[in-house]
């Protein structure tokens, strides 16, 4: 079903003020679940509504927070979110960041007890609006193992993604926003939800043989999703996850993967000015030659155009801001029933 964009966030942020979530924090976080949804970004966006109330009445987010800087240099900053909603400690953490790097030209800002964030890039994009190069990992330290080690079949890391932007003169944020397994555990869920079978190569069921059915990832026995590069390169994206996990969970002190029990996310995020490390002019100038390089080379058989990362994402957002956001029947019965019980409004 179509539901336009203005409506899904008016009734996710009613949903969490009718769990007394702060108002201003209940529309940030509608506001960053529905972009997800509107950049195609649909494992990301309204069907972790569910997720997140459940975190609410079991304690695991604090909606009274008090997010805190508890360790801090000229160009670093550690930042305790007190389990406070993901969005909102992620949203803090970069308009720190951002002070950090407007004074001294980088700032690393790594963040601890926090809940999901949701996706990677809204928050790059934006520090790259600002005219900041901007790198962003995220670890989870047990809540969600999916993916496991090369080689082994049990799933033990997170899906570990990374983000980064890249500032582009009279243009939109060059961006690029990947896990470092071939997909995100919500991807595997919205396949669920719509009925969907997998491609071959994504997941194995936990014995450690292939399947196309994500049912057979979200079982008893769960399975798991392959590393970026699988089957044949799958050490790659091995290595890519470890280092993320060192980086968001190890530095920031939040834990690695297998450390915890529960929703632990931590986060790596380094802002560097770019007047500060070279000439401005000089860097459009590369950047907009990469980019022309890249067009201008014959496209292969069956293929329109190359596509910069970025360019397919503002594609979809046009689309769905003219015609609605395509959610599945299960997701919107689940958000419609949570609304019901919290005697919040809910119209497609």
């Amino acid at each position: 079903m179509l539901i336009q964009a203005d409506k899904l966030r008016t009734l996710v942020a009613d949903i969490l003020k009718s769990k007394e979530v702060r108002p201003e924090e209940a529309e940030l976080v509608a506001n960053q679940l529905v972009e997800s949804n509107l950049v195609g970004y649909d494992s990301h966006g309204v069907i972790r509504v569910p997720r997140y109330v459940r975190a609410i009445e079991g304690g695991k987010i604090n909606i009274n927070a008090i997010i805190k800087v508890t360790r801090e240099s000229p160009s670093s900053l550690t930042i305790d979110g007190d389990w406070g909603l993901g969005p909102v400690v992620a949203g803090e953490a970069l308009r720190l960041a951002i002070e950090g790097a407007t004074r001294q030209g980088v700032c690393y800002a790594g963040v601890l007890n926090c809940n999901d964030v949701g996706r990677l890039g809204t928050y790059t994009t934006n520090a790259a609006r600002e005219g900041f190069v901007a790198i962003m990992m995220v670890n989870d330290g047990g809540a969600h193992p999916h993916v496991p080690p090369w080689g082994g079949i049990s799933p033990l890391l997170s899906t570990n993604p990374i983000a980064a932007s890249f500032p582009r003169e009279g243009g939109e944020p060059l961006g690029i926003d990947l896990s470092t397994s071939i997909c995100s555990g919500g991807k595997i869920q919205v396949a669920l939800k719509r009925g969907q079978m997998l491609p071959d190569g994504v997941i194995i069921d936990s014995e450690g043989r292939p399947t196309n059915d994500p049912e057979d990832f979200f079982g008893i026995r769960p399975g798991a999703v392959l590393p970026l590069g699988s089957p044949v390169a799958g050490h790659k994206g091995f290595a890519l996850s470890l280092m993320v996990d060192i980086l968001a969970g190890a530095l920031s002190g939040a834990g690695c993967s297998g450390s915890g029990g529960r929703d632990a996310q931590g986060i790596f995020l380094l802002l560097m000015d770019v007047d500060s490390v070279t000439d401005r002019d000089k860097f459009n100038t590369h950047v907009r030659g990469l980019v022309d390089s890249i067009r201008s080379v014959p496209v292969a058989q069956g293929v329109d155009e190359i596509r910069i990362p970025g360019e397919r994402q503002r594609s979809i957002k046009q689309e769905r801001l003219d015609q609605g956001i395509e959610i599945e029947e299960i997701t919107w019965s689940e958000l419609a029933q949570i609304a019901r019980d919290l005697g919040v409004r809910a119209t497609a």
